[in-house]
């Protein structure tokens, strides 16, 4: 089956998760099966400003991590990912070896997307994203996903990349680009590049907060053990 994918990574977060994802993101690898997009249904998008069309499917990318060395959070047991690249293929069923990456370094072959770009997806991510999505919201967050890597505006209905036929669930995306400021809440992201294959972003959970937490509790215990 001809599919479409990408992935990338917040540059906002706790210093502790940046720290993590910082590290893992040198040279760390993820082996994964790639099992299905569901849930999600299927695209027509353009890279060429509406001349020709191509068929995907777009929704939650599920993986089932096999290997490598990366021992970050986000890419553990079964996992989800967005598509960042759509002109590069995947197949269901089929092993993939990729790099992790700051999302700005993503997607490959290329320069990436830059850290102008790598924001606003952290905030798509951090606005918009839910692990509890039906079929129209998964595609509405793919194609927003598609949109920001793959054009130099927000507008999934001209630029260079475009997506047609996608109903109330394409106007859902186009609602959640026009939201993006600057202002709103974010996540974490990292990045699974490739050179042959198409690159995906992962959320990295940020244990910040829990962290902060602990070590609060901890000053706290120490403190009265010294009173």
């Amino acid at each position: 089956m001809h599919l479409k994918s990408t992935v990338i990574m917040s540059l906002a977060g706790a210093a502790a998760g940046l720290i993590m994802v910082g590290q893992s993101a040198n040279a760390d690898i993820i082996e994964a099966r790639f099992n299905s997009v569901e849930p999600g249904k299927g695209a027509e998008y353009s890279v060429d400003g509406g001349a020709n069309y191509s068929d995907s499917k777009a929704g939650y990318y599920n993986w089932t991590r096999l290997g490598g060395d990366y021992a970050g959070p986000g890419a553990d047991g079964e996992f989800i990912t967005f598509c960042i690249e759509v002109t590069q293929n995947i197949g269901y069923g089929n092993e993939y070896e990729f790099i992790v990456a700051d999302p700005s370094d993503a997607p490959i072959p290329g320069s990436g997307m830059g850290d102008a770009k790598a924001l606003l997806m952290a905030e798509l991510f951090g606005r918009h994203y839910s692990d509890s999505f039906n079929n129209d919201d998964a595609y509405s967050f793919q194609a927003a996903v598609w949109e920001i890597v793959m054009d130099d505006g927000l507008a999934l209905d001209d630029g260079d990349f475009r997506i047609r036929n996608g109903g109330a669930a394409l106007d859902t995306a186009q609602d959640w680009l026009d939201s993006l400021d600057g202002t709103g809440q974010t996540m974490q992201l990292a990045a699974m590049t490739s050179a042959s294959v198409q690159d995906q972003l992962f959320i990295v959970p940020s244990p910040a907060s829990g962290m902060l937490a602990a070590a609060g509790l901890l000053l706290v215990g120490t403190r009265r053990r010294r009173a």
